[in-house]
Protein backbone atom coordinates (compact mmCIF):
# COMPACT_ATOMS: atom_id res chain seq x y z
CA UNK A 1 0.00 0.00 0.00
CA UNK A 2 1.19 3.62 -0.77
CA UNK A 3 1.68 6.16 1.90
CA UNK A 4 2.53 9.43 0.64
CA UNK A 5 2.87 10.93 4.08
CA UNK A 6 6.18 7.84 4.72
CA UNK A 7 6.88 8.64 1.11
CA UNK A 8 6.16 5.41 -0.06
CA UNK A 9 5.23 3.78 -3.00
CA UNK A 10 4.24 -0.18 -4.02
CA UNK A 11 3.59 -1.44 -7.35
CA UNK A 12 2.75 -4.82 -8.51
CA UNK A 13 4.11 -6.38 -11.49
CA UNK A 14 3.11 -9.84 -12.37
CA UNK A 15 1.58 -10.49 -8.71
CA UNK A 16 4.59 -9.39 -6.81
CA UNK A 17 4.81 -6.14 -4.96
CA UNK A 18 7.79 -4.29 -4.85
CA UNK A 19 7.51 -0.84 -1.98
CA UNK A 20 9.62 2.02 -2.31
CA UNK A 21 10.95 4.25 0.04
CA UNK A 22 12.03 7.68 -0.24
CA UNK A 23 12.90 8.76 2.59
CA UNK A 24 15.95 11.22 3.20
CA UNK A 25 18.72 8.34 3.54
CA UNK A 26 16.84 6.61 0.35
CA UNK A 27 17.59 10.14 -1.81
CA UNK A 28 21.30 11.51 -0.23
CA UNK A 29 22.26 7.42 -1.54
CA UNK A 30 20.66 7.66 -4.64
CA UNK A 31 22.45 11.52 -5.40
CA UNK A 32 26.00 9.90 -4.07
CA UNK A 33 25.50 7.25 -6.61
CA UNK A 34 24.04 8.91 -9.60
CA UNK A 35 26.33 11.71 -9.00
CA UNK A 36 23.52 14.26 -9.27
CA UNK A 37 21.34 16.13 -7.37
CA UNK A 38 17.58 14.92 -7.14
CA UNK A 39 16.39 18.59 -8.59
CA UNK A 40 19.05 18.44 -11.60
CA UNK A 41 17.63 14.39 -11.75
CA UNK A 42 13.58 15.81 -12.27
CA UNK A 43 15.37 18.51 -14.91
CA UNK A 44 17.43 15.67 -16.84
CA UNK A 45 14.32 13.62 -16.72
CA UNK A 46 11.74 16.30 -17.78
CA UNK A 47 14.51 16.73 -20.85
CA UNK A 48 14.35 12.78 -21.37
CA UNK A 49 18.44 12.16 -20.54
CA UNK A 50 18.40 9.78 -18.02
CA UNK A 51 20.31 6.71 -18.52
CA UNK A 52 18.38 2.91 -18.36
CA UNK A 53 21.59 2.05 -15.27
CA UNK A 54 20.48 5.58 -13.26
CA UNK A 55 16.99 4.26 -13.99
CA UNK A 56 18.12 0.68 -12.61
CA UNK A 57 20.13 2.21 -10.26
CA UNK A 58 17.16 4.79 -8.57
CA UNK A 59 14.68 1.74 -8.18
CA UNK A 60 17.25 -0.77 -7.14
CA UNK A 61 18.01 1.81 -4.02
CA UNK A 62 14.21 2.77 -3.26
CA UNK A 63 13.09 -0.51 -3.42
CA UNK A 64 16.04 -1.38 -0.77
CA UNK A 65 15.47 1.06 1.40
CA UNK A 66 11.61 -0.49 2.46
CA UNK A 67 13.23 -3.66 3.48
CA UNK A 68 12.96 -5.88 0.98
CA UNK A 69 16.54 -7.68 -0.44
CA UNK A 70 16.17 -6.93 -4.21
CA UNK A 71 18.80 -8.13 -6.43
CA UNK A 72 20.12 -5.91 -9.40
CA UNK A 73 19.25 -8.58 -11.16
CA UNK A 74 15.49 -8.49 -10.61
CA UNK A 75 15.40 -5.06 -10.89
CA UNK A 76 16.70 -5.34 -14.76
CA UNK A 77 14.17 -7.79 -14.65
CA UNK A 78 11.44 -5.24 -13.20
CA UNK A 79 12.77 -2.62 -15.94
CA UNK A 80 12.35 -4.73 -18.89
CA UNK A 81 9.04 -6.18 -17.65
CA UNK A 82 7.87 -2.61 -17.42
CA UNK A 83 9.54 -1.37 -20.39
CA UNK A 84 11.83 1.92 -20.75
CA UNK A 85 9.31 4.42 -20.57
CA UNK A 86 6.90 2.96 -17.87
CA UNK A 87 10.40 2.58 -16.25
CA UNK A 88 11.03 6.21 -16.75
CA UNK A 89 7.46 7.21 -15.85
CA UNK A 90 8.04 5.49 -12.52
CA UNK A 91 11.19 7.36 -11.45
CA UNK A 92 9.49 10.53 -12.31
CA UNK A 93 6.52 9.68 -9.65
CA UNK A 94 9.27 8.18 -6.87
CA UNK A 95 11.45 11.55 -7.59
CA UNK A 96 8.31 13.46 -7.29
CA UNK A 97 7.53 11.73 -3.97
CA UNK A 98 10.34 12.47 -2.47
CA UNK A 99 10.35 16.35 -3.03
CA UNK A 100 7.06 16.70 -2.29
CA UNK A 101 7.39 14.70 1.15
CA UNK A 102 5.85 15.62 4.13
CA UNK A 103 4.71 19.17 2.43
CA UNK A 104 0.92 18.20 2.91
CA UNK A 105 1.50 16.86 6.40
CA UNK A 106 3.35 20.46 7.40
CA UNK A 107 0.42 22.57 5.82
CA UNK A 108 -2.23 20.55 7.92
CA UNK A 109 -0.30 20.90 11.19
CA UNK A 110 0.16 24.36 10.46
CA UNK A 111 -3.32 25.23 9.86
CA UNK A 112 -4.40 23.17 13.12
CA UNK A 113 -2.14 25.62 15.03
CA UNK A 114 -3.84 28.56 13.37
CA UNK A 115 -6.86 27.22 14.52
Amino acid sequence: MSNKFRAEKTITVEDKEYTAKMSLDTCARIESTINCSLLKLANRLSQADILIEEVIQFLYISFRASGKDVKTSEIKQLVAKLGYADSIKLVGELLTLALDAGTEDSEDTNEKKNS
